[in-house]
């Protein structure tokens, strides 16, 4: 089939046309024929590429009025219709060089019209049916791409860019024939900024896939293959809440989880109350332990239990301060030894059992008198 075109001057009826070329088995004359629609844009210097399905893309070119196009439309041979693509190429283009590669796509290179043109490419892809820009395109030189092809190798996997590097020279002379340059579909675990630089359609942390890898806490590795992320890997989906400070800490664990806050990490102000510390700290499992433990045989201090004492009052009921050595020690029983009066327990009961004790021997006294 032919597209578009010029013949005399943007003036002549090919402008927008389209023309099949028939070969019948006979061998009979060959024929053409003009299809009856016409395309939505006239073009000239455009590309032509068959789709899988057996459309044809049409991509940019130039018009009677405009220097480059950067829409694209397709021509569909059963209906003879032509249809605008919803959204156009982010650079306009005309002169360029297009060619087909694996799984449905279309790399655009080079071309001249606008700034951009000579040195950028885009992948189109029937999936979306939309352009990308690409973010390595084959090695551009100074001047960029210009009257130059783009062909596909035989595995559909690279394509190779050949022609001059000079834009807007008429006289051959001129140019400069580059050396080819060609852009390779990535492999698993290779380098990738974006997803149609790779072979299977997919770009996870850096690497070409084996799939998107989106899921909570999973990296793609070196060999291409999405598995758990390692450990200390930050992960958006782990979102950290400033109020439980032994839960998620921002980060994976290694497993294809979120990492908790580590056992032992302090969760709060340490304190003391009634004989007993607490000095807050998580278990491991996002939970704070308050973590008590009595102060036995000291008070509480401050915050925290004494480890000393100056007197009775840094001691535990039935401890007594030992002077001598500045630490709490167990009262004697009642009948046991003692050598200080601390060291022996006052409670109401033994108060009473002493002064029963004195009153009974101050009534036995004046009968032994008598």
């Amino acid at each position: 089939m032919f597209f578009g075109g010029q013949d005399g001057g943007f003036g002549s009826p090919t402008k927008n046309q389209a023309f099949r070329f028939y070969c019948p088995p006979s061998a009979g004359p060959q024929l053409m024929a003009q299809v009856a629609a016409t395309m939505t844009v006239e073009r000239r210097k455009l590309t032509a590429t068959l789709r899988s399905d057996g459309r044809v893309l049409l991509i940019g070119g130039a018009s009677e009025t405009v220097a480059a196009l950067s829409s694209a439309e397709i021509f569909d041979p059963v209906a003879g219709s032509f249809t605008a693509l919803p959204t156009g190429m982010a650079t306009a283009r005309a002169g360029h060089a297009a060619a087909k590669l694996n799984g449905g796509r279309v790399l655009v290179v080079g071309g001249e019209g606008s700034a951009n043109a000579p040195t950028t490419a885009e992948m189109y892809l029937e999936s979306s049916n939309s352009f990308t820009p690409v973010s390595n395109p084959p090695n551009s030189p100074a001047g960029g791409w210009s009257h130059h092809t783009a062909t596909t190798t035989l595995d559909g996997r690279s394509v190779v860019v050949i022609g001059n590097d000079v834009l807007g020279d008429s006289n051959p002379n001129n140019w400069k024939r580059r050396a080819p340059a060609i852009f390779t579909l990535q492999g698993p675990g290779k380098s990738c900024s974006l997803a149609v630089e790779c072979e299977s359609g997919l770009c996870a942390d850096g690497v070409c896939c084996n799939s998107a890898c989106t899921g909570l806490c999973l990296a793609c590795g070196s060999n291409g293959q999405c598995g758990n992320a390692p450990a200390g890997s930050a992960d958006p989906g782990c979102v950290v809440d400033p109020t439980k400070p032994c839960g998620l800490t921002g980060k994976c664990g290694g497993g294809g989880s979120c990492a908790v806050a580590a056992k032992d990490t302090v969760c709060g102000a340490a304190s003391c109350t009634s004989g007993s510390s607490s000095t807050p700290k998580c278990d491991g499992s996002g939970l704070c332990d308050p973590n008590p433990k009595p102060c036995l045989p000291y008070s509480c201090g401050p915050t925290a239990c004494l480890l000393s004492c100056a007197g009775a009052q840094d001691c535990a009921s039935g401890y007594y301060c030992d002077a001598s050595d500045s630490q709490c020690k167990l009262q004697s029983g009642g009948g046991g030894a003692c050598t200080s009066q601390a060291q022996c327990p006052r409670t109401p009961i033994a108060w009473m059992v002493a002064a029963a004790t004195h009153l009974a021997r101050e009534r036995a006294w004046p009968a032994r008198r008598r």
